[in-house]
């Protein structure tokens, strides 16, 4: 497979940062290129990127302050980061606080015209509640996909 981008792709100054890389970022990188890139539309990106690298490294708690700084910007990536956000307090065993933010992520996604790209913010959340062992909030997430 070429590392080449795909035909008709855009190139972003993110894309580009990463493709520079050659090699997956580490989560301060991320979380650099977000804080030298202050309104940038990527910067929410950057970091839902530094919050999942971070809690693959086990520190959920500068995980879930990532994905809330990054859900301030609403949009795609916002919702990206509310999926960070419930994964990040089932993680720390916060059930309570994460089924209210599940509820009011959904309750956004219904409120809106459904886009092709909330088809992914339901596959997300399958997989996070599955994990999470949420069977039944999983299925319901499915179904409503």
């Amino acid at each position: 497979m070429s590392d080449s981008p795909v035909s008709g792709a855009v190139i972003t100054p993110y894309t580009a940062f990463l493709d520079d890389l050659g090699r997956e970022p580490s989560a301060a990188e991320c979380e650099r290129w977000a804080r030298e890139h202050p309104g940038a539309p990527e910067e929410p990106r950057a970091l839902v990127d530094a919050g999942w690298f971070t809690a693959r490294g086990g520190r959920h708690e500068e995980a879930l302050a990532l994905f809330r700084r990054a859900v301030e910007f609403g949009g795609e990536f916002g919702r990206d980061a509310q999926v960070g956000i419930v994964d990040q307090l089932y993680a720390l065993r916060r059930g309570q606080e994460a089924e209210e933010a599940q509820r009011a992520l959904r309750a956004e996604l219904d409120a809106q015209p459904a886009k092709f790209t909330d088809l992914r913010i339901f596959d997300d959340m399958v997989e996070v509640l599955t994990e999470a062992g949420e069977s039944e909030s999983a299925l319901k997430w499915c179904e409503a996909g």
